[in-house]
């Protein structure tokens, strides 16, 4: 299997967005993965960060768009939209708050954006509360955060390789707290 592995170094963010739906509609490789921006901003964040989000809003917006007026190559009784899971995640997430450069720093809670298809309804895993505290995660939904419910990096990557078929694996990393992501 061939993987599209590229980063916003090399080329623009939507000739990356590009290359990565030409590469699913082509059916050369089922897998993609694409870095997108500098979103590590320990200061200034509001000034930097926001318009590297709404840049990529938009690119994500017209890929889903795509893949949904796109028959997958494999099967044209499907769009690509209906058979491919699209997961957004970070190596680490921000601080809900500010320090002192009015910027954020690296937080070891997990959050991600899981979507299509064998995502048990489109999930957005991770909360705040009002004070932007991360929540935990129990059955599906957020709860208070405990040691036992926190979302860490490797309970999303349990999760995906549970889906991808390696139990063995992904029971060896966690304890099942994101069981509910994938059917």
């Amino acid at each position: 299997r061939l993987q599209g592995d590229w980063s916003s170094d090399v080329c623009s963010s939507d000739l990356l967005m590009a290359a990565s739906f030409l590469l699913l509609k082509s059916g050369l490789t089922p897998y993609i993965t694409a870095a997108f921006g500098e979103f590590d901003t320990h200061s200034l964040h509001l000034g930097s960060h926001l318009p590297e989000l709404q840049e990529f809003s938009n690119l994500l917006t017209t890929l889903v768009a795509d893949m949904q007026a796109t028959p997958d190559p494999a099967d044209a009784n499907f769009t690509l939209a209906e058979t491919t899971t699209i997961l957004i995640i970070s190596e680490f997430v921000r601080t809900p708050k500010f320090n002192a450069g009015q910027g954020t720093d690296h937080w070891p809670s997990c959050s991600a954006i899981v979507m299509g298809k064998g995502v048990a309804d489109n999930k957005v895993v991770g909360a705040t509360d009002d004070q932007a505290e991360a929540l935990g995660w129990v059955a599906g939904a957020a709860a208070p955060r405990t040691v036992e419910t926190q979302v860490l990096p490797e309970h999303l990557v349990a999760a995906l390789l549970q889906h991808l078929g390696f139990p063995e694996i992904a029971k060896a990393i966690n304890e099942d707290r994101l069981d509910e992501l994938f059917v």
